[in-house]
């Protein structure tokens, strides 16, 4: 299975900014850009069948080669209608990380408790965001450096890392 997609925005993650540095040694077919949003410019015929994207629809995925005009990959699911690109393709790598984790590594189960360190991080807002930690069946406690994000975590953020305040209980560290 393979997209391709014209790239319209691109999400640098830690990965990408270790290489970048030199940190962690670039691996042989690793091009900056994990993530990214555009519009699919090609669909092989397998895709094509299932028939759940179709060449002009927008997308957001993991992609090889993000920060070029066009990337390919073969994770993409449609790009919500309300967000810019450049939202959408930084949500990719920390929503699929948090949904792993509470769904396979935890299993997190309707009435638990779920403790979020550095509730205001990528990974943090993922999490506590409602879309994946069944926030309105369980008490989400978060941590926060400084207070003064408790506001702008439960209200200012853009729609995917919006934050329901309803089950969150807000600690400053």
């Amino acid at each position: 299975m393979l997209i391709h997609i014209q790239t319209f925005a691109c999400g640098l993650n830690f990965k990408d900014v270790l290489v970048a540095l030199g940190t962690v040694e670039r691996e042989t077919g690793f091009a900056m850009g994990l993530e990214a949003a555009g519009k699919i410019t090609y669909i092989d015929a397998s895709e094509q069948e299932k028939g759940q994207l179709a060449v002009g629809d927008d997308v957001m995925g993991f992609v090889v080669g993000g920060l070029a005009s066009h990337s390919y990959g073969n994770v993409f699911i449609r790009k919500p209608s309300n967000w810019s690109y450049e939202e959408a393709a930084g949500v990719p790598v920390v929503f699929v990380t948090v949904w792993y984790a509470l769904r396979y590594v935890s299993k997190l189960q309707s009435g638990q408790k779920l403790l979020v360190h550095s509730a205001t991080g990528g990974v943090g807002r993922a999490a506590v965001s409602g879309n994946l930690t069944l926030i309105d069946r369980n008490t989400v406690i978060c941590n926060l450096g400084d207070v003064h994000f408790a506001d702008k975590a439960t209200q200012t953020r853009p729609p995917p890392f919006q934050i329901k305040s309803a089950h969150l209980h807000i600690a400053q560290c």
